[in-house]
């Protein structure tokens, strides 16, 4: 991690909704994975804040983005996407590499086998976060994390269930940890 997490907030927070302490654990999450081999991975992409930490953290690793880039229906939290143009115009600032999966998800992502070191699942549904997790836990590389934002939030409906599921019948006795409302889940 090139990056320090202060500069990397200075930059990222009028892109994010997950605040100054939980972008703080994000980064420390992300800190545990400095040696795993593979890209990095964001799906629910919103204002660019979450992949442009991860593109700090790794400035020489790909950051691929999953979005529609024009919202999903309306869940009570957040209904409008950002354009894809601004997400990466904040990107390219930063010299980021990228590439955007545009799309509804699974179907955008599927030619996707990039081997990963991370990916943050930050989309505040069910289907679509038990379809990433079963998408990215086989692309995950040894010492590798997935972390699932909004795992503790009442709002996204049955978010909790899906991931409580999955790991019942994938993840198995792998870490699984939570802090502030995410959870990690780690490849030994």
């Amino acid at each position: 991690m090139l990056s320090t997490f202060e500069h990397a907030w200075l930059l990222a927070k009028d892109h994010t909704v997950l605040g100054e302490g939980r972008s703080c654990i994000f980064w420390g999450f992300l800190g545990r994975v400095s040696n795993a081999q593979g890209d990095v991975a964001s799906l629910g992409v919103w204002r660019g804040g979450s992949a442009l930490l991860m593109g700090l953290a790794f400035p020489k690793r790909r950051v691929h983005l999953f979005d529609t880039f024009r919202g999903y229906p309306d869940n009570g939290r957040f209904g409008a996407g950002e354009p894809l143009v601004d997400t990466a115009r904040l990107l390219m600032g930063q010299e980021i590499l990228f590439t955007a999966h545009v799309g509804e998800f699974p179907s955008s992502a599927a030619n996707f086998h990039a081997p990963l070191a991370a990916a943050h699942i930050d989309c505040d549904l069910a289907e679509p976060a038990a379809a990433a997790l079963r998408l990215f836990w086989p692309l995950l590389s040894p010492g590798g994390v997935l972390i699932v934002d909004d795992y503790g939030q009442s709002d996204c409906q049955g978010l909790r269930e899906a991931v409580d599921a999955w790991c019942r019948v994938e993840a198995g006795p792998h870490l699984f940890e939570e802090n502030d409302g995410q959870v990690v889940i780690s490849r030994p």
